[in-house]
């Protein structure tokens, strides 16, 4: 992705360009301290984010550069199981901003992404959750995914 003037890469349709930027420096923060302890880190960087209400599909839908995409995909082909997560949140002008933290701690492995959705949305997306939790579809534009299950959909509720 190229960066245009205001720092955000072309393409991302977040809704506070500055608070966008907030979030990736603190995702690649917490990215390097799990560098500094020695596992492997990849880190997601949408271009879109998008709360689905109805279809066969609802949850969270966070579109990846193709690159990151085949990453993530890759993650799960070998095996990765991401047993753990965190989910960081912060609040600002009705918008819900999160950076997700997956954890593999046998392999040793983490997963961030951030995502963002309106604090109106944040009810209905907490409504698409069922009784396996909350799900989050990482993909490309061409609609290939990797699904992910947060049992809490609770984290994802905004913070008062």
């Amino acid at each position: 992705m190229t960066e245009e003037a205001d720092g955000v890469p072309s393409g991302v349709n977040a809704p506070n360009p500055a608070a966008w930027r907030d979030v990736v420096a603190d995702m690649d923060a917490t990215a390097d301290a799990y560098e500094d302890a020695d596992w492997g880190v990849v880190k997601c960087h949408p271009g879109d984010v998008a709360v689905l209400t109805e279809g066969d599909r609802t949850g969270l839908d966070v579109v990846l550069p193709d690159d990151e995409y085949e990453t993530v995909e890759s993650l799960f082909e070998d095996g990765v199981a991401f047993t753990e997560y965190e989910v960081l949140q912060a609040v600002e002008a009705d918008t819900v901003y999160v950076v997700v933290v997956m954890e593999d701690p046998e392999r040793e492995q983490a997963l961030l992404y951030p995502a963002y959705y309106g604090v109106p949305d944040a009810e209905k997306l907490l409504d698409t959750a069922d009784a396996d939790g909350l799900h989050v579809y990482l993909r490309r534009l061409d609609d290939d995914y990797v699904e992910l299950v947060h049992e809490r959909p609770e984290f994802f509720e905004p913070d008062e």
